[in-house]
């Protein structure tokens, strides 16, 4: 039994490669993708360097006082030029070590902080994206008043009446779209766009025409991942990811038809949350 196992699968093995082969003859762009690397299945652990420099002693305290300050993490090692200090208590600007032997001013101190936990990497990404995703909420309402009366004054109006997306052209969005094209949140595919019938469709265009009308959509499609695309090949720090968010394939969809982008354009969603994990809401 053991003999006829193996024998079938070296069988299996054989024709596999010949099946490769064979692909590749036909289309030599398949090479491509045997040496695309394996990309990347998110981010595992965060570093970041605290350097300083020495600039004082003080030997009845064991004191090293250190310049810029940083948030040095005690139980953590600490180095000075390559040699590791026993920290008793850490302050921002000095460390209080069990001995100064061989200690000098002008040495440089570092130390390496990891993040690794889930709770960790969140609260790290979370500080440093509010800046960005978080600014509006800054702007006292008085100057978005100076705007507008600005754009009412000056800008030029004009009307423009779009006739409602019907479920042809719906139809041929969704037809246009990759199947390996990334799902939200929700997992709907293209697959599961492609399968459904003309009553659903119709049901999307009314839910379309609904947004349009009310700016109101769907909780469902307000949800997207958020994926963390390294900017180089050693990422070692949160600013050394690119945040990338993908929505729901209905809200893509809807963005990729031009009559719809320019409808659908003022109502983007702009409730952001960061979940904990890489999910933003």
């Amino acid at each position: 039994m053991v003999i006829e196992v193996r024998l079938l699968e070296n069988q299996l093995r054989s024709s596999s490669r010949q099946y490769a082969r064979l692909r590749r003859a036909k289309n030599p762009n398949l090479i491509f993708s045997d040496i695309k690397d394996h990309p990347s299945n998110g981010v595992d652990f965060l570093l970041r360097p605290l350097k300083a420099v020495v600039v004082d002693l003080d030997e009845e305290s064991n004191a090293v006082v250190v310049e810029p300050p940083q948030q040095w993490v005690s139980t953590r090692p600490v180095f000075c030029n390559g040699s590791a200090l026993s920290v008793i208590h850490a302050e921002d600007d000095c460390l209080y070590v069990e001995s100064i032997d061989g200690i000098r001013t002008g040495m440089a101190v570092s130390q390496l902080l990891s993040t690794g936990s889930k709770e960790e990497l969140a609260n790290s990404f979370l500080d440093a994206w509010k800046q960005r995703w978080d600014r509006h909420k800054n702007v006292p309402p008085e100057r978005w008043n100076v705007i507008l009366q600005f754009a009412r004054t000056h800008l030029p109006r004009h009307q423009f009446q779009w006739d409602s997306l019907t479920v042809e052209s719906l139809g041929h969005a969704i037809s246009r779209r990759k199947r390996s094209s990334a799902s939200g949140l929700d997992g709907v595919s293209v697959l599961d766009l492609q399968s459904l019938p003309t009553s659903a469709l119709t049901s999307f265009c009314m839910m379309f025409d609904e947004a349009e009308s009310t700016g109101v959509w769907p909780g469902q499609l307000l949800e997207g991942k958020v994926s963390c695309l390294a900017k180089n090949d050693a990422p070692a720090g949160v600013m050394d990811y690119r945040p990338i968010t993908v929505l729901g394939l209905l809200y893509r969809i809807c963005r990729s038809v031009p009559r719809l982008s320019l409808r659908f354009y003022s109502l983007t969603p702009t409730f952001v949350k960061y979940d904990g994990s890489t999910n933003r809401k």
